[in-house]
């Protein structure tokens, strides 16, 4: 099992510590070895190695086999159809696919060997070939079209067999039982040479003896349909009704035609007049179902069969009653309005999730990793955001996953991916960036947008989701360079105030972000002169008055200095401001120095 990381200086590390750099190095050290490339942790979602990391929408390339690809590229503004030379050569492999755009024609690789590749051509789909390909073989059934693109079965008698079977009309007639004296007559090309093949002179008067003929009149006057049944040999027969499915009439044939009608059940499947699946629900009698849709559980696409195979599905929605979700993998599901008690989800994995109302507050605030810092190779205009999670900002949160490290750009208009443009609207200015996340749900794509608006950023099109991770300022041309431990927010001193003048209580503008409210890190310097006494306090905007003391600077003979921090616990408004005052007890002040030296924010975290 690789080296996991645990936190090595938690207690060190904490609002109103003073952090040293072993601290910060402890913490830093163990998060090397946990991404250690032989030792630390592979990701591979066993025990102990942590889950598995998803690939982000800005890979690009071809995809290895060992992860899940084909390793091949793909070709879909062809112009002619493949040849042996599109091969593993030019980065084709097994799987990879060939598009000529001007045949309408899809090919696949099948062997991608060099000089010698194979491309197999893609049947294009044709309504007769579907219809051929929906019939249900059978023995003894025979194929035909019944209409445009449709196709059904009949029955194929061992006769009917027999007769196909034959390879000339002279075997069909044998099959038939026609004596060859017949199919000389049927040969017969005109009355004349028929006469001479019945040995009739030409006035028709005489007829030979005929073995047939006389065959013929021996037979008495009994009724039924005349068969021949050997050389020169005839019987009468009747049609004979089978004991269920088939009634005869006039099976002799001595009223007119026997006439053939079907009973039982074939009859009560003949009186089907309805679409759907035939059952037989009693003796001789069939009726049509079709399957059912259960509401949230199961999707039906052409129930009763009548326009091609019935489709059975899972719905949009899924509603689960006391059921286990086992070995799954689940990609953007939402969970909405659920309770989860009698619902498992037993070796699963659910990506991308958007929880319903029962346990929103679960997943409300969320946020982790997506640490901000300067880019190194372009400190005055582009930010680095580190991979991690947040919720939404929505009253029903989803799951925001940026899966990798990503750079946008403050000097550019926003484009989605790494070191593509960041800024919502407008052009770049010096004021305060609003950093959020943001998501489109349709696709699942997740992305990094910088605006002026702490809570409404202009969206890109189809992103709808977001959530602020944190505020940067841009002054003097530059990004202000800034170091972010968790809501923590460090910058270079910056001077507010430096002044041997006293100063009334009232709001004071500081080097924090516009449009929120943050917790301010100050540290300030007051000097008072000889025989002096010097008081300064500061406050938050809300309290309308400085009410905590930040200096006291007081002496008899001389000068005197203190010094003052304040690392949380007053708050600014949205215009940066708190309550500031500096008065002087009596004598003179020396020196009033405030500096900003960076803002706590929750980011959203505590609502």
């Amino acid at each position: 099992m690789g080296t996991g990381y645990t936190r090595q200086s938690e207690a060190e590390i904490a609002p109103g510590n003073i952090i040293t750099a072993a601290d910060i190095e402890a913490e830093f050290d163990a998060i090397q070895a946990a991404f250690h490339g032989t030792t630390g942790a592979i990701h591979d979602g066993t025990t102990g190695e942590g889950p598995r990391i998803p690939l982000t929408t800005s890979i690009s390339g071809v995809l290895p086999v060992a992860n899940g690809g084909y390793a091949g590229i793909h070709k879909t503004n062809g112009t002619t159809a493949p040849t042996v030379n599109e091969d593993s050569n030019d980065s084709y492999a097994v799987g990879s696919v060939w598009i000529d755009t001007t045949n309408d024609i899809a090919y696949v690789c099948v062997d991608a060997s060099v000089g010698a590749a194979v491309w197999v051509r893609h049947q294009v789909y044709d309504a007769e070939l579907a219809a051929l390909a929906g019939l249900t073989s059978a023995a003894d059934k025979g194929i035909q079209f019944t209409g445009s693109g449709t196709a059904g079965t009949y029955d194929l008698t061992s006769a009917g067999k027999a007769l196909l079977d034959d390879a000339s009309a002279d075997a069909q007639l044998t099959t038939l039982g026609v004596s060859a004296f017949a199919k000389t007559l049927l040969d017969d090309a005109n009355a004349a040479d028929a006469r001479t093949t019945l040995g009739i002179d030409a006035s028709g008067i005489n007829q030979p003896l005929d073995a047939t003929l006389t065959a013929l009149a021996a037979l008495d006057g009994t009724a039924g349909v005349l068969v021949q049944t050997g050389s020169d040999a005839f019987a009468r027969r009747t049609l004979t009704a089978p004991a269920a499915g088939i009634t005869i009439t006039n099976p002799a044939g001595t009223a007119g035609n026997p006439t053939l009608v079907l009973a039982n059940d074939l009859a009560a499947v003949e009186g089907l007049n309805t679409s759907g699946i035939a059952v037989r629900s009693a003796s001789d009698t069939w009726v049509t179902r079709e399957i059912a849709e259960v509401t949230g559980e199961t999707a039906v696409t052409n129930a009763n069969g009548s326009a091609g195979n019935i489709s059975i599905g899972l719905p949009t929605a899924l509603v689960f009653t006391g059921k286990t979700i086992q070995d799954g993998t689940f990609n953007d599901p939402t969970i909405d309005d659920a309770t989860l008690t009698d619902v498992n989800i037993d070796r699963g994995t659910i990506d991308d999730v958007t929880i319903g109302v029962i346990t929103a507050a679960l997943l409300r605030g969320h946020l982790h990793g997506l640490t901000l810092s300067n880019n190194i190779t372009d400190a005055t205009n582009d930010i680095d955001i580190a991979l991690g999670t947040t919720a939404s900002d929505d009253a029903i949160p989803t799951l925001m996953i940026l899966a990798s490290a990503i750079t946008k750009r403050l000097d550019a208009g926003w484009a989605v991916g790494t070191n593509q443009g960041g800024l919502d609207t407008g052009s770049i200015a010096n004021t305060t960036y609003h950093v959020f996340v943001i998501r489109r749900p349709d696709t699942g794509v997740v992305d990094v947008l910088f605006s002026t608006s702490a809570a409404s950023p202009t969206m890109p099109t189809n992103y709808t989701q977001k959530r602020r991770i944190g505020s940067i300022i841009r002054s003097g041309g530059v990004i202000r360079p800034f170091t972010q431990r968790g809501d923590i927010f460090l910058t270079a001193a910056q001077t507010d105030r430096n002044s041997t003048s006293a100063i009334a209580d009232a709001l004071f503008t500081l080097s924090v972000p516009v449009g929120i409210t943050v917790q301010p890190l100050l540290s300030a310097y007051t000097g008072a002169g000889n025989n002096s006494s010097i008081v300064v306090g500061v406050g938050s905007a809300s309290t309308g008055s400085s009410d905590v003391r930040l200096a006291w600077a007081a002496n008899n003979n001389g000068t005197t200095s203190d010094t003052g921090m304040i690392s949380g616990g007053i708050f600014t408004n949205t215009s940066a401001q708190i309550y500031y005052v500096v008065t002087t007890l009596s004598g003179t002040i020396a020196s009033n120095i405030l500096n900003t030296i960076g803002w706590i924010d929750n980011r959203g975290r505590l609502v």
